[in-house]
């Protein structure tokens, strides 16, 4: 099914607003800062400035000397020397406490760096099809906020999630959709119609996936470990947990 038709395309907002300079300065100082794990901000003249990474243990955390972040800066960047290749969800909480400013890292073994991924206000926004599969950056939530922002201009503050947050083991497996979707405007609905947003539950104690209705029978979502897709609405009839509509603003 052709994405022209039914989904809107990312244009201009798939090209990242880090320079070629800046990314490849970022890179080189995540490599001499390895095993520790670098730091750096991009403020308004699109400069790379390394910062002291002045957290306990740098080998597996990070933290900015607060004194760089008097003036918000556009980007924050830092890596991953673990075997994580995308946020940790002190990372995400980390960029919900800086909401105007757009968070990056790469991953580094010592000599070489992985893909740099980028989360916030000024991240790219790749095509919403195809996308390979990666928590926190390409999931089935990441692919709602960026359907809205395509579609209907709107903009969410992305979420806090920490993965297999709907096991009940989790600290926070409650809060995703229940504080997300009411605080983005979402009601429940019993009669779903196009651009409507379906929860899913497939065998868990709570709802673990979101899929958008973009025409009758079709459906557009990202599912765990695989590509995003359009489907067949009646596919997931049974698995449904609850539909939710969004009010006019």
């Amino acid at each position: 099914m052709a994405q022209g038709s039914i989904l809107p395309d990312a244009g201009d907002c798939a090209h990242s607003r880090i320079t070629a300079q800046a990314e490849a300065d970022f890179r080189q100082h995540a490599v001499s800062e390895w095993p520790r794990e670098c730091c750096g901000i991009i403020g308004e003249d699109g400069i790379y400035r390394p910062q002291r990474n002045v957290a306990d243990d740098p080998e597996q955390d990070f933290r900015i000397d607060p004194r760089a972040m008097i003036h918000e800066p556009r980007f924050v960047l830092h890596s991953h020397t673990s075997k994580l290749k995308g946020p940790s969800y002190a990372d995400m909480v980390g960029q919900a406490h800086w909401p105007r400013t757009t968070w990056g890292l790469v991953h580094c073994d010592g000599k070489n760096t992985g893909e740099l991924v980028q989360w916030g206000p000024e991240a790219p926004i790749p095509p919403l099809l195809g996308r390979t599969y990666l928590w926190g950056i390409r999931d089935c939530c990441t692919a709602l906020i960026h359907y809205f922002r395509l579609a209907h201009g709107v903009i969410f503050q992305d979420q806090p999630r920490q993965n297999f947050f709907w096991e009940p083991n989790k600290k926070h497996s409650d809060s995703l959709w229940e504080k997300f979707l009411p605080a983005a405007g979402f009601i429940r609905t019993k009669k779903p119609d196009v651009g409507d947003l379906m929860l899913i539950q497939v065998g868990r104690w709570l709802p673990s996936h979101c899929a958008i209705i973009v025409q009758q029978n079709t459906i557009y979502h990202h599912p765990w470990n695989a590509l995003s897709r359009l489907d067949d609405h009646s596919r997931y009839i049974g698995q449904q947990h609850s539909y939710w509509t969004r009010r006019a603003s």
